[in-house]
């Protein structure tokens, strides 16, 4: 069931009115870990950049006003939601002014730079191809910084003898990718996209197996998401939120 029930009411009401003590199942359930990254660590795991001239620029130039009048308002909500109180001002900034920083630390100069420029309303289809075909490599050799992207050491053991072979001869773990995407026709672009990635060929990961999944598809096209790839070949799912809400798909890492 989707909802909870408190299953100790229902056998409190037939045990006091009927005198019967009915037998209470409870079968465990269990949850994958989640590790959330943003925009930032994409830009940063892939090395990608967004000049000011890059197509996925804001092309909003905020005046010398402007900033100095937006930078007082994210200080000024920074301070008030951290002092609690306006005597404790002081204390708040410091907080703020530290989290920043640390935060700024985090990342190369060149990331902070594509993220002051970066217009998040804009789907990019070449950052998605490039972190993808990072993911694909990534699983082979782990990154200093982020390590291995789809697995824990758990998932390792679970998935025990169930490895890709690459073209390159090496092993991949086994799994597909889903992509979430608003609509039918950006789900149309980026399987065009990734189904013609010479990036990705390059990769020498292997084939892929890209296949869209939305409302206007017909029941058998649905169901093409739940079967397992040829050996050798990645599947990736582009869909809408059907797949947060109504389906889900087991082999997704």
């Amino acid at each position: 069931m989707s909802a909870t029930v408190d299953a100790g009411l229902f056998a409190n009401y037939f045990r006091q009115g009927l005198g019967y003590s009915p037998p209470v199942m409870t079968i465990p359930g269990f949850t994958f870990p989640v590790r959330e990254l943003y925009l930032e660590d994409a830009l940063e795991l892939t090395g990608y950049k967004v000049g000011r001239n890059s197509r996925y620029a804001s092309r909003k130039k905020a005046t010398p006003t402007e900033d100095v009048s937006q930078s007082a308002g994210l200080v000024s909500r920074g301070i008030s939601s951290l002092m609690g109180e306006r005597d404790d001002w002081e204390s708040g900034f410091d907080d703020h002014d530290d989290s920043a920083t640390a935060a700024n630390d985090l990342y190369s100069k060149a990331t902070q730079q594509s993220l002051s420029v970066v217009d998040e309303s804009i789907i990019n289809f070449e950052l998605i191809e490039t972190l993808i075909c990072s993911i694909l490599q990534l699983e082979l050799e782990p990154s200093a910084k982020y390590g291995f992207l789809t697995a824990s050491d758990g998932d390792a053991e679970r998935r025990e003898g169930k490895a890709l072979v690459s073209s390159s001869g090496q092993t991949q773990k086994a799994g597909a990718i889903l992509v979430f995407l608003p609509g039918m026709m950006e789900i149309r672009r980026l399987q065009s996209r990734l189904q013609s990635s010479s990036q990705i060929a390059a990769c020498g990961l292997g084939g892929l197996w890209v296949l869209a999944l939305h409302g206007s598809l017909s029941g058998e096209e649905q169901k093409r998401v739940f079967l397992k790839p040829p050996s050798g070949v990645r599947k990736i799912v582009l869909a809408t939120n059907i797949a947060e809400t109504s389906i889900t798909i087991d082999d997704v890492v």
